[in-house]
């Protein structure tokens, strides 16, 4: 199995499908779900601002056994994702999670790589471009789930679709006002179009998992003092 190119696909950022290469890829298909599926309720929870709601896919990613059939070459990515997991788990405030979450999120790009794996996203149209306060939270959140995509396939294509519109997309300090935003909200805002703007010339992945981490980490805290998720 190490040597043969398997295909796995994304629909947006919600649904996986694995092409079986071998008799015993039904496991690793199932495994491949469960792994996506914990990962992006640690993302919400992290965007949404809620640290307790990443705990319990924290645990599971740290302690369920991995599957018949992974490749070998991949072993290595396996401890890094665990560790990851073991860091969001133990996360004191959303910043340390979201960098683990955003180490977690390399991690498996680098097993991807290394196990040949090819991973295909499904291409999500672009949100809408209403100037109001919730297409622009969309907007947001399309950017986060395409930076992620980018993150883990890895995709050079994914992350710069994500970051570019994060770019295009600022908040207006009036619109921030109006949910009772401060000076403080207003400046994790600026921060977000900051890096959004490293966002869309950067190609050193370690340096994408720094700019990925502090994105949501803002995003959270953002809606956390306005006392308000995404929708």
């Amino acid at each position: 199995m190490d040597t043969l190119k398997k295909t796995v696909a994304l629909a947006a950022i919600s649904a996986l499908s694995y092409t079986a290469a071998a008799a015993d890829d039904a496991n690793v298909t199932e495994h491949m779900h469960k792994h996506h599926d914990a990962m992006i309720a640690i993302q919400q929870a992290i965007i949404a601002g809620s640290l307790a709601d990443t705990r319990e896919s924290a645990q599971w990613l740290l302690d369920h056994e991995q599957p018949a059939g992974l490749p070998a070459a991949g072993s290595e990515f396996v401890v890094a994702m665990r560790e990851a997991a073991d860091g969001v788990l133990n996360a004191e405030n959303l910043e340390a999670a979201a960098e683990a979450t955003s180490q977690m999120g390399h991690a498996c790009g680098n097993c991807h790589l290394a196990t040949q794996v090819m991973v295909e996203f499904d291409e999500a149209d672009n949100p809408s471009d209403e100037i109001k306060d919730k297409p622009h939270m969309q907007r947001h959140q399309w950017a986060a789930d395409r930076m992620w995509e980018g993150l883990i396939g890895p995709s050079d294509q994914a992350w710069s679709r994500g970051a570019n519109l994060l770019f295009e997309s600022p908040i207006k300090p009036n619109v921030l006002n109006a949910h009772g935003g401060g000076e403080e909200v207003i400046g994790m805002s600026r921060r977000i179009h900051q890096l959004a703007g490293n966002a869309t010339v950067v190609s050193n992945p370690e340096e994408k998992v720094e700019i990925y981490a502090e994105f949501i980490a803002n995003c959270g805290s953002c809606h956390a003092e306005l006392s308000m998720g995404p929708r």
